[in-house]
């Protein structure tokens, strides 16, 4: 790693909602957290129930849960893409875009290595700020 010692290095994991992405996302988390990595995973509150099962409850992890914001046709309660159809599911992001202003300012204030798999984050933010952000696209 860098400078920065395992127990001072805190990473946010914020996959987009569906659970073949969430998965792997847990998985890291694990694994980092495992070596004293300070976790906090982001996700939507019917989400939280069963990443909880699968991360390790240590002290140096947390879940936080954002709410999804309101979209046309978007069911309540739609958090992940298993709950959707694919043409629902579409809504999904348009509501996980939505999100970007509270995500931007979660990111803002306390994290410096962001763990994502779509670009959503506002591009000149990353840029101001030299956030560490390794990707993937799928």
């Amino acid at each position: 790693m860098s400078s920065e010692s395992s127990s001072e290095l805190h990473v946010v994991m914020f996959p987009f909602f569906a659970f073949g992405h969430i998965s792997p996302f847990v998985q890291l988390s694990n694994k980092l957290s495992l070596h004293g990595v300070r976790i906090s995973f982001l996700s939507a509150p019917g989400n939280i129930a069963r990443i909880k099962s699968s991360l390790l409850a240590t002290p140096t992890t947390q879940i936080i849960s954002l709410p999804i914001p309101v979209v046309e046709g978007l069911p309540p309660g739609h958090n992940s893409t298993a709950e959707t159809t694919p043409a629902v599911a579409g809504l999904l992001k348009k509501a996980l875009d939505l999100m970007q202003p509270q995500i931007d300012f979660i990111i803002m204030i306390f994290f410096k290595i962001i763990f994502i798999d779509f670009i959503i984050f506002n591009i000149e933010l990353i840029e101001n700020y030299n956030f560490k952000i390794p990707y993937e696209t799928l």
